[in-house]
């Protein structure tokens, strides 16, 4: 159990050191300044945040065409970007047209048909995402469609920013970052980040032991009982020795 623990906890301390880089302002906008301003040919400039995910305009429809065709943007070649959530609203101009790396939870995907404004793009796949807390959301049009999921199913997504999009939940209006990518990935072995993920999977192993050596101990005690216990004889007396 000992040389599981060990490695286990390394990755999560790794990636725990990843995951503080993205949230370090500093680290987010060395990132962007390396990347430049000028992503789909000028095309999101007019792009505005808090519309409707529902809004097939142009600037939705050019970046569609441009993932089909394999050139996520003018720097398609770099690295996504994985930032903290909060950077979304914080500086969603700085990140539109930036293909980012979204690691969370599938809930659920519905598919849409644009074939008329799609060019080569018939179908998208409004796919709805939740990161690990289940407090935060995401929605990414899929050009793929993604396998048959479980809810809560850890995935991988590779997708451009457009903008923070609204639409309506079940409790009413939603707003989240939206996105648009090719296809959807399934995390076959995640590592979650968080204190709360490690001291729990910790305090499992410290109560699961403790059930072990409870139950060690109960074997012994009782067959240290029953190695004491008097042999009754046939008559119902007992043997002596």
């Amino acid at each position: 159990l000992v040389f599981r623990i060990r490695p286990m906890l390394s990755a999560r301390e790794a990636m725990k050191a990843e995951r503080a880089a993205v949230k370090d302002p500093a680290a987010v906008l060395a990132q962007l300044e390396a990347l430049g301003d000028v992503r789909f040919d000028g095309m999101l400039s007019k792009m505005k945040d808090s519309t409707p995910i529902d809004d097939r305009d142009e600037m939705y429809l050019h970046v569609v065409r441009r993932v089909a065709q394999g050139s996520a943007s003018e720097k398609g070649s770099a690295k996504p970007l994985e930032i903290d959530y909060s950077f979304y609203s914080e500086m969603p101009d700085r990140l539109r047209g930036l293909t980012h790396k979204i690691s969370a939870l599938y809930l659920y995907s519905t598919p849409l048909r644009i074939a008329a404004e799609g060019g080569s793009v018939e179908w998208v796949y409004r796919t709805y995402l939740a990161d690990w807390a289940m407090t935060q959301g995401y929605v990414v049009d899929l050009l793929e469609p993604p396998p048959a999921l479980k809810e809560r199913t850890p995935v991988r997504i590779d997708g451009v920013f457009l903008k923070l999009g609204t639409y309506e939940g079940g409790r009413g209006p939603v707003q989240a970052p939206f996105f648009v990518g090719r296809r959807l990935k399934v995390e076959k072995d995640p590592v979650v980040v968080g204190a709360g993920s490690i001291g729990g999977w910790v305090m499992g192993v410290a109560v699961l032991s403790i059930v072990l050596v409870m139950m060690l101990t109960l074997r012994v005690y009782s067959t240290s009982r029953s190695a004491r216990t008097p042999v009754p004889s046939a008559s119902g007396g007992t043997l002596k020795t």
